[in-house]
Parts: C-alpha cells; sequence; structure tokens
C-alpha cells in the first residue's frame, strides 16, 4: 500500500558509468536469448544495497533494481528502494523485477513510494500473476493482509498528504472527462475514462496519471484515498 508518485530522480542510485563503480557479476541465470541478470553489492546513501542490472548482449542498461536489507518487527526483509528502466515501455522493468522476486534469497517488500506510471504498472502485473502470493504488509505494526479480487487498486496506493490538502482546495465540480483523449505509450491497465482535465477558477492542475487516479478515487467517495506510506507489497 506504497504512496503515488510522478517520477523519481534515478541519479540517486544509477548513473549510465555505474558498472565502473561497483564490481557487478554475472547470476548465471537464464533471463531470454541475449540478456544477461548482473548483481553488485554497494553502499547507496549510505545504505548496504544490493543492485540487479539487466543488461542486453552489448551490455546496453534496461532496467535496474536497488534492494536493502530490513527489519519490520525482528523479521528480516529485502525492500525495494527504487528502480529505473533506461529503455522505457519495453517491459524490461517487469522481467528484472520478475527475475529478482525468482532468484533473491530472503522476502521482499515493495517500496513505500511507486511511480506512476513505472512501478505502479509492474506491481499491478505481479499482481495479476498467479504465480506469485502477494500480500500487504504495515510497516509499523507486521500485519499481514490478503489483497482480495477482483483486485481494488484505490485500495492499495495512495498520496501524500500534501498532494491531498491541494486537491481539497480544488473546485471537483468542475471535473470533465474526457473519453477521446488517449495518451500515447501508456499501459493498458489504466483505462482511458480515468483521464480527466482540471479546471478551477484559482487552480489548474497539470493533467498526470497520479491526479487521474486521485480524481477516479474522489469520484468513488472520499474514503477511497489515504495517505498509505506505512504500507507496502510483500511478496511470499
Amino acid at each position: 500500500m506504497p504512496n503515488l508518485i510522478l517520477s523519481i530522480d534515478p541519479s540517486q542510485f544509477y548513473d549510465s558509468e555505474i558498472t565502473r563503480f561497483y564490481s557487478f557479476k554475472d547470476c548465471n541465470v537464464y533471463v531470454r536469448e541475449g540478456l544477461k541478470l548482473l548483481k553488485a553489492k554497494a553502499v547507496v546513501r549510505n545504505e548496504d544495497s544490493i543492485l540487479y542490472l539487466l543488461v542486453d548482449s552489448n551490455d546496453n542498461h534496461l532496467s535496474i533494481l536497488r534492494l536493502v536489507k530490513i527489519l519490520i518487527n525482528r523479521t528480516q526483509y529485502f525492500q525495494i528502494k527504487k528502480s529505473y528502466s533506461p529503455v522505457p515501455n519495453r517491459g524490461f522493468g517487469y522481467l528484472l523485477y520478475k527475475l529478482v522476486l525468482d532468484n533473491q534469497e530472503g522476502k521482499i517488500i515493495s517500496d513505500s513510494v511507486n511511480t506512476l506510471p513505472g512501478s505502479y504498472n509492474v506491481w499491478m502485473k505481479l499482481l495479476k500473476n498467479n504465480a506469485y502470493n502477494i500480500q500487504l504488509l504495515n510497516l509499523q505494526s507486521g500485519k499481514k493482509t490478503n489483497i482480495s479480487e477482483p483486485i481494488d487498486d484505490l485500495k492499495i496506493w495512495g498520496v501524500e498528504p500534501d498532494y491531498l490538502e491541494g486537491i481539497d482546495q480544488t473546485s471537483w465540480g468542475a471535473v470533465i472527462f474526457e473519453d477521446e483523449f488517449i495518451p500515447e505509450d501508456e499501459d493498458d491497465y489504466y483505462e482511458e475514462e480515468y483521464y480527466v482535465n482540471y479546471l478551477s477558477e484559482n487552480d489548474k492542475y497539470e493533467r498526470n496519471m497520479v491526479s487521474d487516479f486521485v480524481v477516479r478515487a474522489l469520484k468513488m467517495g472520499n474514503n477511497k484515498i489515504k495517505d498509505r506510506k506505512n504500507n507496502v507489497l510483500l511478496v511470499n
């Protein structure tokens, strides 16, 4: 149940020359023809980390993911703290997540923030993949909760409190749905009726998928959107 954000700054943990800084080794696992999974231990932002890097036969970087070991109620987890795909919209992020889930020992949890689009789309695909048992985990209490089907993403993801404060000041009666607006290269998991334009006398919010997510929640009831920073997704 992480919060949604529009984007991250990958420079915090990724550089195109990253293989010069850390000793990446081939994991020697089958990916698919022409692709390799690399792994390195690193210290990123003063945290002992494990970096997984997906590359092609020419060593071009396709996607990267960082894991950090954490304790929650005396139980050890590996938390995904940011992921990034230098080659977007090709499914490499989803492929890397699956490789890490299948090959990293220990329990893996999501970050407390997910990008939309980006890691939100990856987790939605994983939730629909019957190969993985994914639950909600409260970081404070350690309580685990099953995710029922059909999946209600509004019960899983939320937004930061300051975002909600800004939304409260918007005249939502002026929201206009534009079914004909279909952006290019967006993931199939996002339905076209959720793309909206925000208009009010005092504010005009930039159109983006996170804002659209919030509007959908508000249209379905104010209790649908919350701050969920203390909750993450757990893969058992």
